[in-house]
């Protein structure tokens, strides 16, 4: 059975060159996936230990690395997609932030101690003294009046109807599955990372393509959805999509996070 392999899943394994032993492990494992056909490799028994980690998509083991394949199928036949390639950390490491990333020692990022990042002080960061931010005035902002950003009435931002969105069918997306997007085991995550007003770590955010953020909390739990709107602004829903609040950008690379009624709730950076 022939194989393909994403952009992703290529760079990955080149990037795992200076360490030939896992390289070889991986070569090993997907020339048997190649010489197996489907059924023998889904089979109880087979010549891997294959599970399934969410519709449609499978994972194996090969030495420290997780490999995630699908099945696809063309005029020639059965072939299979390598989706993506994941080291796996056996030990968690904590979940400690990146030094330039933890507003308790970079000042700069602190709106506490950073002025210019506080909208209890600097009011063209603040949505209930600049309208143009506030939703409840900007209704470009607002998804009780923009169904387009709203993902009960667009369902391709809602990761109830949109699998590629939802953690629980997209394991490249859940840092459950996926140790390159966890903090536990990859200390140099990059974030984006959430904090309360006091610099109090939430969780940190997930990218995913075409936009919008996942939030999960320091336990690898899915937590919310950030939604892409205009202005550089995010619309922030729950787990059951509701609306929350949103986050606008702080001239500085991260956001100041607000609920519904323009009150400051935290930080990302």
């Amino acid at each position: 059975m022939k194989y393909l392999a994403t952009t992703s899943f290529a760079s990955k394994l080149n990037a795992l060159g200076a360490r030939p032993k896992i390289v070889e492990q991986v070569q090993k494992t997907i020339a048997t996936i190649a010489s197996s056909p489907k059924s023998d490799l889904l089979a109880p028994g087979g010549p891997l230990k294959v599970s399934s980690e969410s519709q449609g998509v499978w994972v194996v083991r090969a030495g420290p690395t997780r490999i995630f394949f699908s099945f696809g199928s063309d005029a020639n036949g059965d072939y299979v997609m390598l989706l993506d390639l994941v080291e796996v950390h056996n030990t968690p490491v904590g979940f400690a932030l990146p030094v330039f990333k933890n507003p308790r020692t970079n000042p700069t990022i602190n709106p506490v101690m950073n002025p210019m990042l506080n909208p209890n002080q600097n009011p063209a960061l603040n949505p209930q003294y600049n309208a143009t931010l506030n939703p409840r005035y900007n209704a470009t902002l607002n998804p009780a009046y923009n169904a387009s950003i709203n993902p009960r009435f667009n369902a391709s931002l809602n990761p109830q109807y949109n699998a590629t969105l939802n953690p629980q069918y997209n394991a490249t997306l859940n840092p459950l599955y996926n140790a390159t997007l966890n903090p536990r085991y990859n200390p140099t995550y990059d974030g984006p990372y959430v904090f309360d007003v006091e610099g109090g770590t939430e969780g940190y955010y997930v990218r995913a393509p075409d936009g919008p953020m996942l939030q999960f909390d320091e336990n690898g739990q899915f937590r919310g959805l950030a939604v892409p709107v205009n202005q550089g602004q995010y619309a922030l829903f729950d787990v059951s999509m509701n609306w929350i609040g949103y986050m606008i950008p702080n001239g500085q690379g991260g956001y100041l996070r607000f609920d519904t009624e323009a009150r400051w709730t935290g930080f990302v950076v």
